[in-house]
């Protein structure tokens, strides 16, 4: 689905570009005492060209700064290129689980 903005600089926005960017959505929380929260979205070793693209705090939502640090509870949206998930999901979820 696309529209576009009206105007002499045309803007089309498509509702899903995912699946024309070969990237996928992943949500993940980070858990109470887990490894993650302390950490700069930066320090994670996330595969490839993966990206955490928004973080969801105390209900608000941001784009990570290279000033922001993961705390417990977050909820990360990262984009890993297609074909790169299944190894994401693995390292973040041992990562996530292995506590303090």
């Amino acid at each position: 689905m696309y529209s576009t903005l009206a105007g002499p600089r045309e803007v089309t926005v498509d509702a899903a570009p995912l699946e024309r960017l070969d990237a996928t959505m992943l949500h993940f929380t980070i858990p109470e005492g887990s490894r993650l929260a302390g950490l700069y979205p930066s320090e994670l070793r996330l595969p490839g060209d993966a990206a955490v693209s928004l973080i969801q705090r105390d209900g608000k939502l941001f784009v990570p700064g290279q000033h922001s640090i993961l705390r417990a509870h977050d909820q990360l949206l990262v984009a890993p290129p297609t074909g790169n998930e299944q190894p994401l999901r693995v390292d973040c979820t041992l990562l996530a689980n292995s506590g303090g």
